[in-house]
């Protein structure tokens, strides 16, 4: 049994002490991390859900998924985020990866917009609480794959027509993505202790510290 179903199903409607207890003889951050868990009531998370109003996430579910894996949806600046977080692994992270998506709704139709995105690690900032990001940048990416009436998938491979939505835009969503994992990795260390201690990544290709891998649009009924 994993080390995180004390903090299965949650959800912005949820209490962290109502998901039960759990052990696990594995490694020694496992173990460790559990024991944080098991001495913590309500008032101890608080920290965390407090960080979470601060930067205005609207935390849809946190739950853990499997072999130490914790899964986020939240919204924030009208946008969904998804993404699942490896803590068996915590301190070998290179990347995120996250599914963002947008329901738009004009005079003509409604469509679900879901882009799948990797995200490369920088430097963490752990003192770095107040900023509420606003997502310009990638609001208007979503904005132009809407009106560029796309239908159905377009993978990443096909580099041409994703450089058309974000050529003049990319440096400022990359910056929205930095913030936006140094916000996960607050979270997680208000919540069990656990900080992130890696370099920021080198790269003399800046097209690698954010990889847009696939976009949908969808109609809705």
């Amino acid at each position: 049994m994993g080390i995180l179903n004390k903090i299965d199903n949650i959800s912005a409607r949820s209490d962290y002490n109502n998901a039960s207890k759990a052990t696990n003889s594995g490694n020694l951050l496992n173990v460790n991390f559990a024991r944080r868990l098991d001495m913590h009531d309500k008032v101890d998370f608080s920290p965390s859900l407090r960080y979470v109003n601060k930067i205005n996430w609207k935390l849809k579910e946190f739950k853990h998924v499997v072999n130490e894996k914790i899964y986020l949806d939240f919204v924030v600046s009208n946008l969904e985020f998804q993404t699942t977080i490896d803590l068996a692994n915590f301190s070998n992270l290179e990347l995120l990866n996250y599914l963002v998506m947008k329901e738009t709704d004009n005079y003509k139709t409604k469509k679900k917009i879901i882009t799948d995105i990797s995200s490369y690690i920088g430097k963490t900032n752990y003192n770095q609480e107040t900023v509420y990001i606003k997502f310009l940048s990638l609001n208007l990416f979503f904005q132009r794959v809407e009106d560029s009436n796309l239908s159905g998938d377009l993978i990443g491979r096909d580099k041409f027509a994703v450089d058309n939505f974000v050529n003049d835009i990319i440096n400022g969503i990359m910056k929205e993505f930095d913030l936006l994992n140094n916000q996960i990795f607050i979270f997680i260390d208000k919540l069990a202790k656990l900080k992130l201690g890696i370099a920021e990544k080198n790269t003399n290709n800046k097209s690698d510290l954010l990889v847009i891998k696939k976009i949908n649009v969808s109609k809705i009924d």
